[in-house]
This record gives structure tokens, C-alpha cells and sequence, in this order.
């Protein structure tokens, strides 16, 4: 059965073709399973971003998965998620509907391993049990706060932890059995299990986070953690000089959250603010070659209201599943609400305002300041980032990203409605209040399913999908199996291009020099040419909700420097209908299948440039708005009095838009829709 289901999906997907581009020669791994051909690159689904009991706050939100049950899942088979306040408890069973084709586990380094041993794994008796409950709620209570952009003061909280236990220290034991275990799951040609983990750095209340893919035969015997270094460059050096990028070992870091960086994710500085070496610059190059743009905690494409030239205010599309709210000044704005950046923070000092959102906080603004770095660091651009997305589980269980089944991905943390959608509280912090003194918290409302990585790669194994990832050949999804390719070239792309993409013939036959997603044209182009770009997307084949439009959008920067960025459409229309009051989608008559062609009417052979492919789908029903139509919500019903929903409805409240006047509260269904979406990793013309 699973062989069925996983050729029916490679068949979905057959009609974006199979062939592809020459792998560079340096990045071409032996080829070794049945079929696998040379330069033939095909499309592979999977999570780089997965947490289970072995990581210090999964643990706690009593995660029933280890990293064993994780890779299981992710192959096909089902798995519990837990529920209530009790330790292990399983209450649901879930299951993907196509298994993926790859799957990275990536425990927090810090205490990787450490409270599973410690505290006690479910199915064991509990160990340490007083100090392990008093940790627990310390541990909660701060991973709700960041979950939800109000990010903790500094990275002092996990050091107490480790001073405090001295037994939690992470031992090569844990780790040890973390690569043991995915070397258990993987299975070349049928499914990729990668070595992995995530640095948790947090200095100051900004987002460090990085996932650290190896490949090789030579890993560490041990991983680098924020507990070790003091940020990013340190940990490099430490990486480094046990992986040395080399045949034996080799890994990339991909830096997630940067929405939640408060400006130092992306900044150029060393040890505080000192300025960084051409060596550093080189070093951070080699390493952070991908950067991931959707998961749980939000998408850090690009943002709206900002003060400079990319806030990309006429693009409505960058209102997407944005973690932090835009403040409006009143009384009730959370503090973590989304204010700009007066000073990013440092390691050495919080930004002010407090959690605030800076512009290389977005990745647009990431990707096209790279160019105009790239002239003064000797033509290395720090950050040539290709993109991809994950779900940042917490429940162990990869890839699970559907809107309509989605329940949370924190465990005990947001198992409940109450949570995931909100619930009153008092004003003034305390647990008991008159009505009349309470607000609404949307808690984890903000928060989202993730998204998903495609890979394009001759073969599925370890360094087949690796060399992918290293050549930047990926690209994020929010969720859907979208399948997109991108080409781009000087010379002209034959107007049957997209005939041939859609009849298999992949590259298209007529067109030369095509370069892929993550790839660079050449310089200088031919005399007179401007680049040309093909881009086909398909339709989730397990949904088929319909595609909307292709984007493209191009960064550049001009002579004085200056950044820049446009949105042109270069296939589809407006928005479709919108789905119906039960949340089904209208399918006849809409794409599944859209294919465009596209020249840069504005070209400039002087000026640096990129460009990356957006793909929107039809609008759906969001996750929050599935719970509550599939719960039979009716605001209506809403207490005036309490501002409660009665009977099966309690804790649903959050399905609501509640007006309060004088005490006495009405309230009516919320009915919330996205536009689901793939974006490319860029193509970059560098003069």
C-alpha cells in the first residue's frame, strides 16, 4: 500500500517533467539507485525542522515521539500526540497522507537528550520528579512567551538550567543515539534521514536559531551548542574544526525566525559590533546557504509598513500569517506587537524597542542587501540564500502541515481550543478578575501549520539531496506539495516551453544555458539580452486546490546602492472564489497547472539582480477557521454577560469577533482565509 500511494504521487507530479539541468561536477555525488540518471533531477518532499522528546522544551510539553517514532512517521506510519496535563498521555493519532521523501531531526543542541535521561521518558517510571515539575513550568512558560514573538531578555534561563543540574549536561551518549538513530531510518532511493541538529542561540532576546545539516561519513562526536559559543561566528569556528567541509564531513546552517531576530540574525558584526574579516565573510557564505522563510512561527518573506525602499507596501501578498500584529496604538496592543527597530540588538545589548521587527529581519530585504555587500567583500555576497520551509514540530511528527486537521504543534503547550484560538484573561495579569477587567489573548492564534521543503536532486540518498541543498536547488512551500520549476537564461525561451515543461520534456529543448533555482548567469551577458525566466508550477496533487498566479519578484540594487524590489505577474489572474461557508473550494474551470514566460523589461547589465518565483493557490479556509466550522461555532450564542460560548463550544470563543460595550458582550463568526503558496529559491546576476 504505501509503494501505491507514493507511486501515485510521483505520478501526480510526472507532469512537470523528470529531466533536468547538469549537476556541477564538483557537487555530483556516485549515482547508486535504479533509474537515477546524470543531470536528470526529480522532485523530493520532506522537513528539515523537527523536534521530539530528546530537546529540552518538547520534553515538557510531555512530547509522547522521540527521534526514532519521528523518522517512522515521516516513512508512512502513524503516531499519538498527547493531551492534557498528566505525563504521556497519547489522545490523538495522526498520520501523513503520502509519506515524505526526506526528513531531518534537529533536537536543540542545549541539553539535547539531557531531561529524557534525567526526568524519564514516557513508559518510565519518573525520575527526579519535584525538579523536573519546577523545571517544566519554567521552561513552558518562557517557550510560550517566544513561540509567540515576546521574546525572552537573554540566553541566561538555559545556563541556570545546566548550573542548576549539573547531570543534564549533554552527554556523546545522546547524541551518539540521535545519529544512530537516523542512520536507522535512512534507506537510500526510499527515503533520506539526515544527521541533524539546531544551535538555540538567544543572546538579548534575538533569534539565533540555526539548523545544522551534516552529510559525511566523520561527523562530530559532539554538537556545538549555545551553551558552548557565544554566537554565530563562534560557532562556526567550533563547527569548522570538526567538519571541515570536505568529502568526510560537510554541513550547512539554515537560520530560521529571522522575523523574530529583532535585526541581529542577518547583521554584519563580529563579537558585538566589531567588523568582520573578508575570512568571516567567506566562512558565513560557505555555511548559510539556505535560509527558511515559512514555519510554525511565522513567514519572514518580506513585510508591510516599513520605513524603506523594500516594504513592499504595494505588495498585499506580504500580509501573510505574520506572527507578530501591527501595533495601532491602543492600550490593548501587546508589547510584542510589530514595531520597528530604533537599535537592533547586539550581543552585548537588547534592541529597543523592546521585541521590535527590523528590516533585515525580512528575507527580501536579506537577499538584496547581499548584492550591495557583495562589492565590498571581494564579490562574496554573505547572503546568497536559497529558501526553503519547514513545520518546527514539536510533536515529533514531520511534515504534518495540513490546515484542516491542524491541532497544534507544541504538545500539551496548545492542545486545546482555548489555546490554540484564545481565551479572556485578566488585564492586570492576575487569575481572578471581574468581566469587565478581562482581555482577549489570542495566544496561539498567530501561530500556523508550517510549510514544507521540495528538493530537486537526481536521486534520493544523503548526498544526492545534499549537493541539492549546498547548490541552493530547493525551494519552501506553506504547507501544499506545490511542484515548481524555474529556469532562467540570456538566450530566448521558445515560446513552447511550457508545452514541453508540461509534456515532460524538462529542460525544455530550444533554450540554452538555463540555469536552475539557486543558480547564477553568467557575466557579462551577450551584448543586447536581458534575462529571461520560465517558470511552471502544479497543483498540490493530495488537495488540488487550484493555483491562483506566478509571480516573479526581482531584487535589485542601483548605482548609488540603493536597494530595490518589484512583483511582476507573469501567469494566472486575481484571486478565485472564495471558499464556501463549510469550507469547500470551488475546483471546475480553475489551473491545476500554470506556466509562464518572462523577460526584465527594466535590465540593467550594471546593476547586481535576483529573482525568485512567489506561486499562489486559491484562497482556503485557514486553520483557525477549519476548527471552528468543523466545531459548528455559533457566535451568536455568546454569553452577554461572560463573554463565553455554552456547552460543546466552550473554549471556542477565539472563533469569534467579540465586541464589548458597558460590560455586555456580542460577538459574530470570523471566517479567515489564506492564499497557500511555494517561493523559489532566487536565480542572481552579479556583474
Amino acid at each position: 500500500m504505501r509503494y501505491a500511494v507514493r507511486t501515485l504521487a510521483v505520478l501526480s507530479l510526472a507532469s512537470c517533467g523528470s529531466a533536468g539541468h547538469t549537476t556541477p561536477p564538483d557537487m555530483a555525488p556516485a549515482l547508486q539507485c535504479a533509474g537515477s540518471k546524470s543531470g536528470v533531477t526529480r522532485l523530493y518532499w520532506g522537513d528539515l525542522h523537527v523536534h521530539t522528546n530528546y530537546s529540552f522544551d518538547a520534553y515538557f510539553f510531555n512530547e509522547l515521539n522521540g527521534p526514532r517514532e519521528a523518522f517512522a512517521f515521516a516513512k508512512g506510519g502513524a503516531t499519538s500526540l498527547p493531551c492534557g496535563d498528566a505525563p504521556a498521555v497519547p489522545c490523538k493519532t495522526v498520520k501523513l497522507d503520502v509519506p515524505l521523501d526526506f526528513t531531518a531531526v534537529t533536537d536543540h543542541s542545549e541539553l539535547i537528550g539531557g531531561f529524557a535521561g534525567y526526568c524519564g521518558l514516557p513508559g518510565q517510571p519518573p525520575m527526579n520528579q519535584s525538579t523536573c515539575m519546577t523545571i517544566g513550568s519554567l521552561v513552558s512558560t518562557a517557550a510560550t512567551a517566544y513561540a509567540l514573538g515576546n521574546t525572552p531578555t537573554s540566553q541566561q534561563g538555559l545556563k541556570t538550567l545546566a548550573n542548576l543540574v549539573p547531570q543534564l549536561a549533554m552527554t556523546a551518549d545522546a547524541w551518539g543515539r540521535s545519529m544512530g538513530f537516523a542512520d536507522e531510518a535512512n534507506d537510500p532511493c526510499t527515503f533520506t534521514a539526515f544527521t541533524a541538529y539546531e544551535y538555540t542561540g538567544l543572546p538579548n532576546g534575538a533569534s539565533l536559531h540555526r539548523n545544522i545539516i551534516f552529510n559525511g561519513d566523520a561527523l562530530p562526536s559532539k554538537p556545538i551548542s549555545s551553551l558552548d559559543v557565544a554566537d554565530e561566528w563562534e560557532m562556526w569556528n567550533a563547527l569548522d574544526a570538526v567538519c571541515a567541509h570536505d568529502g568526510h564531513c560537510d554541513y550547512v546552517s539554515i537560520p530560521h525566525n529571522s522575523n523574530l531576530s529583532d535585526g541581529r540574525v542577518f547583521q554584519i558584526a563580529a563579537s558585538g559590533a566589531a567588523p568582520v574579516t573578508q575570512a568571516q565573510i567567506e566562512q558565513r557564505a560557505r555555511a548559510d546557504v539556505l535560509a527558511e522563510v515559512m514555519q510554525h512561527k511565522g513567514e519572514s518573506e518580506c513585510g508591510l509598513g516599513y520605513a524603506n525602499p523594500l516594504s513592499a507596501d504595494e505588495d498585499a501578498a506580504c500580509a501573510f500569517e505574520k506572527t507578530k500584529p501591527i501595533c495601532t496604538g491602543a492600550a490593548t496592543d501587546p508589547s510584542y506587537c510589530r514595531q520597528e527597530c530604533t537599535a537592533v540588538a547586539t550581543d552585548s545589548a537588547a534592541a529597543t524597542p523592546a521585541n521590535c521587527t527590523a528590516r533585515l529581519d525580512m528575507l527580501r530585504d536579506t537577499l538584496v542587501d547581499g548584492l550591495r555587500l557583495r562589492a565590498q567583500y571581494n564579490g562574496v555576497n554573505p547572503y546568497k540564500l536559497g529558501l526553503i520551509g519547514s513545520s518546527d514540530t514539536h510533536n515529533g511528527d514531520p511534515g504534518n502541515v495540513r490546515e484542516d486537521s491542524f491541532r497544534g504543534h507544541g504538545g500539551v503547550l496548545d492542545d486545546s481550543p482555548d489555546v490554540l484560538l484564545g481565551a479572556w484573561v485578566c488585564a492586570d495579569g492576575t487569575t481572578t478578575c471581574a468581566t469587565t477587567a478581562r482581555v482577549f489573548n489570542q495566544k496561539a492564534f498567530r501561530l500556523n501549520p508550517g510549510g514544507l521543503t521540495g528538493i530537486w536532486a537526481e536521486e534520493n540518498t544523503r548526498a544526492s539531496l545534499f549537493g541539492a541543498l549546498k547548490r541552493r536547488e530547493v525551494y519552501a512551500t506553506s504547507g501544499p506539495r506545490i511542484a515548481v520549476r524555474l529556469y532562467a537564461s540570456w538566450g530566448a525561451i521558445p515560446a513552447s516551453a511550457c508545452d514541453d515543461l508540461a509534456a515532460g520534456n524538462d529542460p525544455p529543448p530550444g533554450a540554452s544555458g538555463l540555469v536552475p533555482m539557486g543558480g547564477d548567469l553568467a557575466a557579462p551577458p551577450p551584448s543586447g539580452k536581458m534575462p529571461q525566466l520560465v517558470v511552471r508550477a502544479v497543483a498540490d496533487p493530495i488537495l488540488g486546490t487550484p493555483l491562483e498566479r506566478i509571480e516573479i519578484v526581482k531584487g535589485w540594487v542601483d548605482a548609488a546602492g540603493a536597494p530595490h524590489a518589484k512583483v511582476f505577474s507573469i501567469a494566472g489572474a486575481a484571486a478565485g472564489p472564495a471558499p464556501a461557508a463549510d469550507c469547500s473550494i470551488t475546483k471546475t474551470a480553475q489551473p491545476e497547472q500554470l506556466c509562464g514566460t518572462w523577460s526584465d523589461p527594466e535590465f540593467d547589465a550594471r546593476q547586481s539582480a535576483l529573482y525568485y518565483a512567489r506561486v499562489l493557490e486559491n484562497p482556503t479556509c485557514r486553520w483557525s477557521t477549519w476548527a471552528c466550522v468543523k466545531q459548528a461555532v455559533d457566535c451568536a450564542q455568546l454569553d452577554a454577560s461572560t463573554g463565553a460560548l455554552p456547552g460543546a463550544m466552550a473554549g471556542y470563543e477565539g472563533c469569534c469577533a467579540i465586541t464589548q460595550t458597558a460590560g455586555s458582550y456580542t460577538g459574530k463568526n470570523r471566517f479567515d482565509v489564506i492564499e497557500e503558496r511555494a517561493w523559489s529559491s532566487p536565480v542572481w546576476y552579479q556583474p
